[in-house]
């Protein structure tokens, strides 16, 4: 019985409190739209540039879920990288294929590599 008396009395304490009352609904509610609103953004499309990429490879690429740039210059390739037009480029000629990135943002090169 004296459990009973102290829950409804726990209870009608919290229930004159404005304060508290405010952070059982409002906070939470708060949190959980400043939740929303990071984790629902776009995904990012990367901007990738391809530069003397024999066409077997272009083939077997899944081309889906970024922007391609055909280069046949890596000097073209270093200066659209350099004014952020592109968010990194693949090499090929070389063994093994290079793969340069434009390193300033951590999503951008994180979806970068996720495509390569």
């Amino acid at each position: 019985m004296r459990v009973m008396a102290l829950v409804k009395r726990i209870l009608q304490q919290i229930g004159r409190d404005k304060r508290t009352l405010g952070l059982l609904v409002f906070a939470p509610i708060l949190v959980l739209t400043m939740l929303h609103l990071v984790f629902n953004g776009d995904d990012y499309t990367p901007k990738i540039g391809l530069v003397n990429a024999p066409e077997q490879i272009r083939d077997k690429m899944d081309l889906k879920g970024a922007e391609i740039t055909d280069l046949t210059d890596e000097g073209k390739a270093k200066k659209l990288l350099s004014s952020r037009e592109l968010d990194g480029y693949l090499v090929f000629g070389r063994m093994p294929p290079s793969v340069y990135l434009e390193g300033s943002d951590p999503l951008v090169n994180g979806a970068t590599m996720k495509w390569i």
